[in-house]
């Protein structure tokens, strides 16, 4: 088996890629566009020229010293399709097998101000080094572009120069393995980027942000990607465009290594309650911060904190901050605190949330309550949901408070607090014997609300 998997790891690492088939070779230094491309001896000077003689599903061979230069706009289009996108593949010198890193100098360049590189259609990109003057823009056209194992650098760092959407077009960017030199990003509707490993590159002053919403919205997520080194001046998310637009956005930071000190939103940007969007970053820090969240919505703010928490359970509380637009049965905010696996409810389970607030009146069940996903008993694909939020729809003055609260727990740092409360939430629920998630929901306006990350299971 260990022997399998060796065997396995070679023929998939690409650090350890055997070579492929080339149906189009370029390489600058002897290439002529003249040519056919068909071997390296009539290699094409250009991959734009490749890109143009190409046909859905070809892999296109670039040797690793290819460099080509662009002192105007520059737009090159693909022929591939969603299902049968072209590859362009930098390769080792005189060979057919792709290079273990991309080389030191660009494969592609913008050179002049205001000139911008543009790419479209369905294409695939390893090991290449693209640098842009004035702009990199995705979505000529449309189609969904891949880039592994690359770097894309930007000349400039001003406000006109950007990695993202082209205008007009949707599309979508994934960046694998794929390093990022001075460059920022722009999103806008119905434009994707998904940025999985990396990092950030800084070799000198970047722009002011990382990430622009700009003001359409869009969708940015970003898992495993060393951030450190960025070290932009105002922050890492900039959403001062977005507050009064009615857009969908999202961005997702996870996993990802965080400078020493930086700034995650310039602002909330959701004040206006017109916009439908979430900022969410989880797990994201410069050290131990596994348990870690940040997540920005209309009704406020969540956080971990490690100066409030519970004897006995997590070192980390989930703190649930909302502001004066939280109100049940429109605006919550909601987390989930932990997911298990295995939890036996055929007959039935428990779970238990601890919680601690500041507030002179105990809350009622709906101004917080507890949520639990687990599997149906007899169709176990489909999840059922114990709440201990009421299910009638009435005001919440006409509520009581929630029956089941009690603690008699000590909880760290709370002896700030003017009125301290220190609560334990039970709810029962009988499905499947497999994975459960519990989430903590606070609809209070204008409230804070500390929760152990641990709650407390029990399989009767």
């Amino acid at each position: 088996m260990i022997f399998l998997r060796i065997f396995l790891c070679f023929l998939l690492a690409p650090s350890l890629a055997l070579a492929i088939t080339c149906n189009c070779y370029v390489r600058s230094s002897d290439g002529s566009d003249l040519d056919d491309c068909s071997t390296w001896a009539l290699a094409h000077a250009t991959v734009d020229q490749a890109l143009t003689d190409s046909s859905a599903g070809d892999t296109i061979c670039v040797d690793d010293d290819h460099s080509e230069t662009y002192t105007t706009t520059k737009t090159f289009a693909t022929v591939g399709s969603a299902g049968n996108p072209v590859k362009i593949v930098v390769v080792q010198t005189d060979t057919t097998t792709p290079v273990t890193a991309y080389g030191a100098s660009p494969n592609i360049e913008a050179t002049g101000s205001g000139d911008i590189l543009k790419f479209g259609g369905y294409a695939y990109f390893y090991g290449i080094y693209i640098k842009h003057y004035d702009g990199l823009r995705f979505g000529t056209g449309g189609g969904v572009i891949t880039i592994e194992g690359s770097k894309l650098e930007d000349v400039l760092t001003d406000a006109g120069s950007f990695i993202g959407y082209n205008s007009g077009d949707s599309n979508k960017l994934v960046l694998i393995d794929t390093d990022i030199d001075s460059g920022w990003f722009q999103t806008r509707t119905q434009f994707e980027i998904d940025w999985r490993g990396g990092a950030y590159l800084s070799t000198g002053t970047p722009h002011a942000y990382l990430i622009d919403q700009a003001a359409e919205g869009g969708a940015f997520h970003v898992e495993g990607v060393d951030l450190s080194l960025w070290d932009g001046s105002t922050s890492i998310i900039n959403l001062s465009s977005i507050g009064s637009l009615v857009q969908e956005f999202n961005v997702e930071i996870k996993n990802s290594k965080m400078p020493l000190s930086y700034t995650l939103v310039s602002s909330n940007g959701l004040a206006t309650g017109v916009n439908d969007g979430d900022i969410i970053a989880d797990a994201i820090g410069n050290a131990d911060e596994v348990w870690t969240t940040n997540q920005y919505n209309y009704a406020g703010i969540v956080t971990n904190d490690n100066t409030i928490y519970r004897t006995g359970g997590s070192t980390y509380t989930a703190k649930l901050a909302t502001n004066a637009n939280a109100k049940e049965n429109v605006s919550c905010l909601r987390t989930r605190l932990f997911g298990y696996a295995a939890v036996d409810a055929t007959t039935s389970a428990d779970a238990a949330v601890h919680l601690t607030y500041d507030d002179a009146t105990v809350w009622n069940n709906d101004d917080f309550s507890i949520e639990v996903k687990y599997h149906d008993a007899t169709d176990e694909a489909l999840g059922q949901w114990a709440r201990t939020k009421p299910t009638t729809a009435g005001d919440a003055g006409d509520r009581t408070a929630f029956t089941d609260v009690s603690s008699t727990e000590t909880w760290t740092g709370t002896s700030g607090f003017t009125n301290p409360q220190e609560e334990t939430h039970e709810i029962n629920f009988t499905g499947a014997d497999g994975m459960i998630e519990v989430f903590g929901v606070l609809c209070k306006p204008s409230s804070t609300a500390y929760i152990d990350l641990l709650p407390d299971i029990t399989e009767n």
